[in-house]
């Protein structure tokens, strides 16, 4: 039962944790601050939040903090350098980014969410190096600084991920990591990067859901229609798929209030259902066991955990102000989950069992040791990832085997490790050191990736390999079975991966530049050819094709900017030789491109063209672009029938005149012989 935990009920691991996936030890007692190569500080948001009673709602992509006391409120996008204040946008020192979840800020900035902050650093008594920020009330909040080899700068830039840059777009791709092949899937008006955490399949292949630019969306991987679900939520937004049904979770400001909603949406009958005012926590395979938290009825703070069998009413196990992991067993008879309990620093592991409607708290460490934070279901075993309740301990830190009671306990490893579920191994990364794969049965450890920094990973389902994402942008693929560690050549700057049931691959990328053998070779028309296509008026062109001719008009004085284009790059005999490289029945054929996979150009790009005139009917001849309305280029399709849902976003230049049926008997592969303009 795979996990997709919110991030915001992940409080206490998130604070003292998650630098643990960066090489480095985190006390709860005192947070760490993050000192980045080019000399930034950032912190952890969420404990200034707590002790000054401020709201802080974050998601996989968006973030709102809401400050009564000093009515301010501060939302924006993670990684973005924009947020806005009180309904005034203004510029951060530093984006605003998320490491496993938690938001931090630069320390700069966090004066924005709150009247009266002083930042002063400072040395204790050991000499380490401390960031003291005084709050209103005579409160001081204390972060040891730790630098990390992470240029986080420098891994935006190089992928060029969503965020930093507002006109930067990305989409989806099927890869064949057999053969290197790809197959792209989205061609999203105004796509943006689709997290991991928000791409889900039908097992059967059919279908994908994810969260878009314009809510969450669902779509056969077929078709190039997606169907928006529900628009888009500003704070949190998830959908499952599971069994044609995806089970959606949103959470957004009603008022001053946080409003957790959850839906199902069949795809086969196209039928949105409102379930109830909780959250999905996690949906088995089979979707025959559901994890859901509601606000609890009885104590606005606090939220009951319940699981729901099938379609019957849910059942409380317990309400908690902290939750912080849970695992179900794969016979779904019984729950593990870790609650904070006992102070500040300290977690219980409790297990539930569905049958006799009863909890037991089976692991606690008394002697304060050791802080549960994670839990495995672990063939006959459970593993937990421990942390030290402070530095005096911090040789407690580390990965523990116990049996099914919590008992035994045995460190296996020193670092955290992520299970890989259904699966003898488990692995971890460190900045600059790459992953190490380890098994459970054996302690054996196994190094890949020695350079550089690994991001956006995720594991097959069968558990066999590993796919992830390095600070090139580059998809690798590591084999368990052969140990073997490959690069998957194809032209696409990666952001994340994602494995289907199926063990396809999906990644969500942008396309790199063009080949240098296409770069130069060829020039956008100039003004003065623009104005001649312009006067000239209506002109017809033939596309001779290996299924025979078709027979176009190009409309000179409603478009002339893309007509010109066209006729210039025909004339130079671009499109001679040139396949179909996209077919989608009753929609539209797609050729134009040089590289034969839809992400191909003559090097340069023109601007969006558009007339009011002129419309997607059957026959439309249209130019082709990615997310970016400027980045048409030399791709170009004509629609199977009328498609109204493209007028107004891409560029109509012309209308077929003849050869309409040649069109429709069109197939990937079918080659452009040429293209003749046919003279005035």
């Amino acid at each position: 039962m795979k996990k997709v935990f919110p991030a915001f009920f992940l409080v206490l691991i998130l604070l003292s944790f998650n630098a643990a996936t960066l090489g480095v030890d985190i006390s709860i007692s005192t947070p760490a601050a993050l000192t980045m190569e080019e000399g930034i500080t950032l912190v952890p948001i969420i404990p200034v939040c707590e002790l000054l009673g401020i709201n802080y709602f974050g998601g996989r992509e968006r973030f709102s903090i809401i400050n009564v006391t000093d009515d301010i409120t501060v939302s924006g996008s993670l990684n973005s350098l924009i947020v806005t204040v009180n309904g005034t946008q203004t510029t951060l020192s530093y984006p605003v980014i998320s490491v496993e979840d938690t938001l931090y800020f630069s320390i700069t900035d966090v004066a924005k969410i709150a009247n009266g902050v002083n930042v002063r650093p400072m040395k204790n008594e050991v000499g380490e190096s401390i960031f003291a920020i005084d709050l209103p009330g005579k409160k001081t909040l204390m972060f040891r600084e730790i630098k990390v080899d992470i240029d986080l700068n420098n891994f935006w830039r190089d992928i060029a991920f969503y965020g930093r840059d507002d006109n930067i777009k990305a989409d989806i791709y099927q890869v064949n990591i057999d053969n290197d092949s790809i197959r792209r899937i989205t061609y999203e008006p105004f796509g943006r990067p689709v997290s991991d955490s928000s791409l889900s399949f039908d097992p059967t292949m059919k279908y994908i859901s994810y969260i878009g630019s314009n809510g969450t969306l669902v779509r056969r991987v077929d078709d190039p229609n997606p169907r928006q679900i529900l628009p888009v939520y500003d704070l949190y937004s998830s959908g499952i798929l599971k069994n044609n049904m995806v089970y959606i979770s949103v959470f957004g400001l009603q008022g001053e209030t946080l409003v957790p909603k959850s839906y199902t949406y069949n795809v086969l009958s196209n039928m949105l259902t409102y379930v109830g005012d909780y959250l999905y926590v996690s949906v088995s395979s089979d979707a025959a066991m559901k994890l859901i938290l509601e606000p609890s009825k009885n104590d606005k703070t606090k939220y009951d955990l319940k699981y729901q069998k099938g379609e019957a009413q849910p059942v409380t196990i317990a309400p908690f102000a902290n939750l912080i992991d849970t695992a179900v067993t794969d016979d779904g008879k019984g729950i593990y989950y870790i609650v904070k309990e006992g102070g500040e620093a300290s977690n219980a592991l409790y297990f539930y069992s569905v049958a006799a409607n009863t909890a037991k708290r089976i692991f606690f460490d008394d002697k304060g040791n050791t802080v549960p934070v994670r839990v495995y279901i672990y063939k006959t075993n459970l593993v937990m990832i421990m942390i030290a309740r402070d530095d005096s301990a911090a040789q407690h830190n580390g990965t523990y085997l116990s049996d099914v009671d919590g008992r035994n306990l045995t460190k296996i490893n020193d670092s955290a490790l992520t299970v890989i579920e259904g699966s003898d191994y488990a692995h971890y990364v460190r900045p600059r050191q790459g992953i190490t794969v380890v098994n459970l049965l054996t302690g054996a450890s196994t190094l890949y990736e020695e350079r550089g920094n690994i991001y956006m990973l995720d594991v097959s389902h069968d558990a066999k390999k590993i796919a992830y994402v390095t600070s090139e942008a580059e998809l690798k693929v590591i084999d368990l079975v052969a140990k073997e560690n490959r690069k998957i050549n194809m032209r696409l700057s990666v952001i994340s991966a994602t494995f289907a049931e199926d063990g396809s691959l999906f990644v969500d990328a942008l396309p790199e530049k063009q080949s240098a053998k296409i770069l130069n070779q060829y020039t956008a028309p100039t003004q003065a050819e623009v104005d001649k296509v312009r006067s000239d008026g209506v002109r017809t062109a033939i596309i001779s094709t290996s299924k025979g001719n078709i027979t176009v008009e190009l409309y000179g004085t409603q478009a002339p900017l893309t007509v010109a284009n066209f006729i210039k790059l025909a004339e130079n005999k671009f499109y001679d030789g040139l396949l179909f490289h996209r077919v989608v029945s009753d929609f539209i054929i797609q050729s134009g491109d040089p590289l034969g996979n839809g992400m191909g150009g003559p090097g340069y790009t023109i601007n969006l063209e558009i007339s009011p005139e002129l419309s997607h009917v059957e026959g439309a001849l249209a130019m082709a672009r990615d997310s970016d309305p400027d980045s048409a280029g030399s791709q170009f399709y004509i629609t199977l029938s009328q498609q109204t849902s493209l007028n107004r976003q891409y560029a109509v230049f012309g209308k077929v005149l003849r050869g309409m049926d040649v069109a429709k008997s069109i197939t990937v592969g079918d080659k452009i012989i040429a293209v003749n303009i046919n003279q005035l």
